[in-house]
């Protein structure tokens, strides 16, 4: 192996193979071929597959009676794991496919499953995208598109959603053709359980036709929402039923606090919860729940909390001093806790009144549905499970300076975390958070454009500015939270130093900065240090930034906005992957003084690189910056082929040790005009 190669899995018929292999086998990829199903078992078996770039699928396999068993095998992938782009090959035309239906229903996500029409076009085979999905997206793509139970769920919020509007536009005869419409789509998808579903339907037009008038409308979505759970039990047995992560029955390192009046719902639950590795730990009374939360306020080992909402002394109607609701409603706001709220309910919706009237945030189920049966169960744990992760991976994923975990008197009111924790469990938090990045999207871009930003103040004290007040969680979001993703964004993507960071932020351009003029912005204002809160090579390989000192928000939004990837810091570790860069652009450096006749000393970029010493790189995302700025000027003097060449040489001798190094240099250096 000369360099590393593009690994293509393409699965086809055997009489297929003639159209396949000459045009695979002309691209400089490693292609295996799969054409039984016992080749495609022990292929899997080998425990290889997150190797593949891209796999080739040709959808009508005729290794059984499933004209679509190609999109089967492709819906095996994903829920095993398999993050890269599928591309699936079928004489049929696109109309063919009715995205209703379940077996179809993969390529709703056309983006990463690639229908492709025979006979291809010539320049294919060029064109193709081999960028793998987040982890997310495939989770999303296995419990939404292959669940039927998650597309029964999809077809019926529909209803909700066109009942709702017809009932607004008192439209309200229109109300049993949509129903009619939508249950024929149910039957078009699911031809097994036409029954089943037929009398679902029956019985909503019978519970519809008696609420047809004013005072009694709103009844009809609530009903509509009764047969989500009847037409989902139609598939208790169905293999996709409840995707399972791959990481289930490891152990969680957060618990769960479950409150509950009856003895028999502890065993129940603590056995449930550990056949999916999470320990629960149950209290019948309030104050004992109040008392474990209290001392776990600063190790967060609990990152759930399940409360039923009437509690009642034993073998009485007597209830006892902490109900459920004042267990959460102290949680929220008297302690510090970062859990997420379960209302585990019997019915009991008013209740919860009481909760929302005082905006707290929590979520909801009824005891009756979670023990329905085996599969209810097991959506709940997954339910709780996901909860939980997210909850604790954002206890851990936080700042480490002092004005965030310490009061700065003379900024602010309370350590920053504070404010934080009132930020994520607002009711308003994802809305928040969307402006925040739109604002943080729309500052860059102003910058990049030359233009200049709106007066944002980034500093000013919050001394007075509780974090439970409007007024303190406001200045929160619009300065720190703001503030923290901007100057992330200039340092990560732009390369800007902390003394240019502050410039643009704090619009100066005359003057210098001294350092802690530049510390008061970043170090105490916004708790972030640009040196030291990045996350370390050790945590990128087990796939957490635990050991960072950014925010969960904060590099999700990285992730996705910029072309900052954490997972490419390998370099950091490659002394060797270093040495081979910063010889590659010394010499090109060489070259390039050679050939330029004068030095324009106007032409910043080229003078920077002039005078860049490359010997200090310490990371891929620095490399890459120099390496693009390298291939820019190699363009505009006429060195681009050498370079070029130097590169695809280090590539074939394979002395770059790197895979991720590699992997950008074929694909984005390799590829400039």
């Amino acid at each position: 192996m000369t360099s590393r190669k593009p690994k293509v899995l393409t699965i086809c018929r055997e009489d297929f193979l003639p159209f396949y292999q000459p045009t695979l086998n002309q691209q400089d990829w490693k292609v295996d071929y799969l054409t039984t199903e016992e080749q495609l078992i022990n292929y899997f078996s080998t425990g290889n597959l997150q190797q593949i770039s891209f796999v080739v699928l040709q959808i009508r396999l005729r290794w059984n009676e499933d004209a679509s068993y190609g999109l089967r095998i492709a819906a095996r992938l994903r829920v095993i794991g398999m993050r890269c782009p599928i591309y699936l090959f079928s004489f049929l035309p696109k109309a063919y496919f009715d995205l209703r239906l379940p077996q179809h229903a993969l390529l709703r996500a056309s983006s990463h499953h690639h229908l492709v029409t025979l006979p291809l076009a010539t320049d294919f085979w060029e064109k193709l995208e081999i960028q793998p999905m987040l982890e997310y997206k495939r989770l999303d793509i296995v419990r939404n598109l292959l669940d039927p139970r998650s597309l029964v769920s999809e077809v019926i919020h529909e209803l909700k959603n066109k009942v709702f509007i017809a009932t607004q536009s008192n439209q309200w005869m229109q109300i049993n053709s949509l129903i009619h419409q939508k249950f024929a789509e149910l039957r078009v998808m699911f031809p097994q359980h036409l029954e089943g579903i037929k009398a679902t339907e029956n019985k909503l037009l019978q519970q519809v036709e008696l609420c047809l008038t004013p005072q009694h409308i709103g009844q009809v979505s609530g009903f509509i929402d009764g047969t989500s759970p009847i037409l989902q039990s139609l598939f208790p047995n169905e293999e996709a039923e409840s995707p399972k992560p791959s990481k289930q029955n490891e152990k969680t390192p957060w618990k769960v606090l479950f409150f509950d009046d009856e003895k028999g719902m502890h065993s129940v639950f603590r056995m449930l919860f550990a056949e999916f590795g999470i320990e629960c730990i149950t209290c019948e009374k309030g104050e004992l729940a109040l008392d474990l939360l209290q001392q776990d306020q600063y190790s967060n080992r609990f990152a759930v909390v399940i409360c039923d909402i009437r509690i009642l002394q034993s073998d009485s109607l007597e209830w006892k001093k902490y109900q459920g609701y004042d267990v959460m409603w102290a949680v929220r706001q008297q302690l510090t806790n970062l859990v997420e709220l379960v209302a585990l309910t019997s019915g009991r919706s008013h209740l919860l009144k009481l909760l929302e009237d005082d905006q707290i945030k929590f979520h909801r189920a009824l005891k009756q549905d979670v023990l329905s049966s085996e599969g209810s169960k097991r959506m709940f744990v997954n339910r709780i499970r996901d909860l939980g992760d997210t909850m604790f991976f954002k206890s851990r994923s936080r700042p480490k300076q002092s004005s965030w975990v310490k009061r700065n008197e003379h900024r602010f009111s309370r350590p920053l975390s504070h404010y934080y924790r009132e930020h994520l469990l607002s009711l308003d938090y994802e809305a928040a958070e969307e402006r925040i990045n739109e604002r943080a999207l729309e500052f860059l871009d102003n910058v990049a454009q030359g233009y200049p930003n709106p007066s944002v103040e980034f500093t000013g004290t919050m001394n007075r500015d509780l974090p439970t007040s409007e007024e303190g969680l406001r200045k929160f979001r619009d300065r720190i939270l703001l503030g923290r993703r901007i100057a992330l964004a200039l340092h990560l993507e732009e390369q800007k130093s902390e003394e240019e960071i502050y410039r643009i932020m704090m619009q100066k351009t005359n003057g210098k900065a001294d350092q802690s003029t530049i510390n008061q912005l970043l170090t105490t204002g916004f708790a972030l240090s640009l040196k030291k809160d990045l996350p370390s090579p050790k945590h990128i390989e087990k796939g957490q930034y635990l050991g960072s000192g950014l925010l969960e928000e904060e590099i999700l939004w990285l992730l996705q906005h910029f072309n900052v990837d954490f997972e490419l810091r390998g370099l950091r570790s490659s002394e060797k992957d270093k040495a081979i860069i910063t010889l590659l652009l010394d010499d090109f450096r060489d070259r390039l003084q050679r050939v330029l006749l004068q030095v324009d000393p106007e032409d910043k970029k080229l003078n920077k690189f002039l005078k860049a010493k490359f010997e200090n790189i310490r990371d891929l995302p620095t490399a890459q910056s120099w390496l693009r700025e390298a291939a820019r000027l190699a363009g505009a003097h006429r060195l681009l082929p050498q370079l070029r060449q130097e590169i695809q040489e280090e590539l074939e001798e394979n002395t770059i040790q790197s895979s991720e190094l590699r992997f950008f240099l074929e694909k984005q250096f390799m590829t400039i005009n």
